[in-house]
């Protein structure tokens, strides 16, 4: 289980957790194309299942796999 702030700091998509908040509360985080402006959101990865796309602003992007 990931929060959703630490988990873009974590891939580098952001510099730091407080910067990760603003982009999410700002509307420009998305979880599988699907915009998630709840800071609180905690991400569940499981083994096996399809990458899950992660993107914080426009051009910054990772994909996630459960281990």
């Amino acid at each position: 289980d990931w929060p959703f702030p630490t988990l873009l700091k974590e891939l580098g998509l952001c510099a730091s957790t407080s910067e990760a908040r603003r982009v999410i509360e700002g509307g420009g985080a998305r979880i599988a194309q699907s915009v998630c402006k709840d800071v609180r959101y905690v991400l569940t990865l499981v083994a096996g299942e399809d990458p899950v796309l992660v993107q914080a602003g426009k051009r910054k992007f990772a994909y996630v796999i459960g281990a």
